[in-house]
């Protein structure tokens, strides 16, 4: 039952996005392929020039809406159909996922505008607007080379990469929830350094979270840092800059795409070392 209602929901989700991107123009094949990719924040583009290719308003609107949708848990697509609206916005991972894209489009339309003065505050919002949504849901659709951004940008980039979308979602990376989590366990250790002897809960909406959850999720984030790290000094012993090295290892192991360097926005990946590529590649599994 729970597979019917997730199919249903893709499914639903898939053909409206078709139908929407075939009413600004798009061509059926090219509608299809880019719906397919959305929804299921996977990023593959007919064209080289990704979404940029069309260079429509219209477009980079409904793919922000489905991506931004893909990024959303499916539990809570569900939930919407069955009209529990108060339970879906009383979600606190949703309102986590919704405020950092929120904080993260006007940090980034401020930082491009103001780095690129013959840019409008429109062109400027749409650029950041997009490319937010994309990397935040792992999808790695490009409008823009974000690589060209400003530092406090690329590296505003690189924190939402590994922070992804929510749990139950189609996007990768290590899932807002798991933050939440983190924040919380964070903010309980330094409670118990004022009150060592006070016993304080991690609770997410309202609800205890078990010892064993919590050790599984600061044991999973380190495993992830962890390799993130090791794949970072591996490729740059094989030469790779800096930049490129830890972009790529978090970019590959986190399911996301592109990075910054030489495998950013308009990059890729064909001149990493042939050993480089094949560490790139157990990072993807891994991380899936």
């Amino acid at each position: 039952e729970t597979a019917k209602i997730l199919w249903k929901t893709y499914v639903v989700l898939t053909v409206l996005e078709v139908i929407l991107l075939k009413l600004g123009g798009v061509e059926f094949f090219d509608a299809l392929c880019h719906s397919l990719s959305t929804v299921a924040t996977g990023g593959f583009a007919t064209h080289n020039t990704s979404i940029g290719y069309f260079n429509s308003v219209y477009v980079e609107s409904i793919s922000i809406l489905f991506m931004f949708l893909g990024g959303v848990s499916f539990a809570l697509h569900y939930q919407l159909v069955n009209s529990n609206i108060g339970t879906v916005i009383k979600n606190p991972e949703l309102r986590f996922y919704s405020s950092m894209i929120l904080i993260g489009v006007a940090l980034a339309t401020w930082g491009i505008n103001s780095s690129s003065p013959d840019l409008t505050l429109d062109e400027s919002f749409r650029k950041a607007a997009f490319n937010v949504v994309s990397i935040n849901t792992t999808s790695g659709f490009v409008t823009d080379d974000f690589n060209a951004w400003p530092n406090f940008l690329r590296i505003f980039m690189l924190v939402i990469m590994m922070i992804g979308g929510c749990s139950g979602s189609t996007s990768g990376s290590l899932k807002v929830i798991r933050f939440i989590i983190l924040f919380k366990i964070i903010r309980r250790e330094l409670k118990k350094l004022v009150h060592p002897r006070a016993i304080f809960h991690v609770k997410v909406a309202g609800k205890s979270v078990k010892p064993d959850d919590l050790t599984n999720v600061v044991a999973l984030t380190c495993f992830f840092m962890g390799f993130a790290t090791l794949g970072c000094i591996f490729l740059s012993l094989m030469g790779v800059d800096l930049t490129t090295s830890i972009s790529a290892s978090i970019a590959c192991l986190f399911n996301i795409g592109p990075g910054l360097g030489q495998v950013g926005a308009m990059g890729n990946y064909g001149d990493i070392p042939f050993m480089g590529k094949g560490i790139l590649i157990a990072f993807m599994l891994m991380g899936r």
